[in-house]
């Protein structure tokens, strides 16, 4: 296995990303809600708990599952009255919710 500073020094300066090992966060089996993860950070951190082996329900405005390994989509406009309520609802069919990413996106239509 490569040392973290092999990692980096191997990769950086490449024009890649640098993807660093896996770090046990505690999080197998553990419901994690992740919204705005269709595509963007939201979409990658929702990648990364499901490879940690967190139970991930990812949100977004889209109908299409983003694919990272996600146990539920749930599909909606935050921005709308009724669907945060929706959204954590359909979560709670898996269990209780451990964890909550907010990372939506910006508001549209604004200055």
């Amino acid at each position: 296995m490569k040392s973290l500073d092999q990692v980096n020094s191997l990769e950086s300066g490449s024009g890649r990303a640098v993807r660093l090992p896996s770090v046990d966060l505690g999080l197998r089996d553990q419901v994690c809600v992740v919204t705005g993860s269709t595509s963007g950070i939201g979409r990658t951190v929702a990648e990364l708990l499901a490879e940690e082996g967190a139970r991930v329900v990812t949100s977004g405005r889209s109908e299409e599952r983003p694919g990272v390994g996600e146990v539920l989509h749930v599909s909606g406009d935050l921005a709308q009255p009724d669907a945060p309520a929706e959204l954590i609802r359909r979560a709670f069919e898996l269990g209780p919710v451990d964890c909550l990413v907010p990372q939506t996106g910006g508001l549209q239509g604004t200055a």
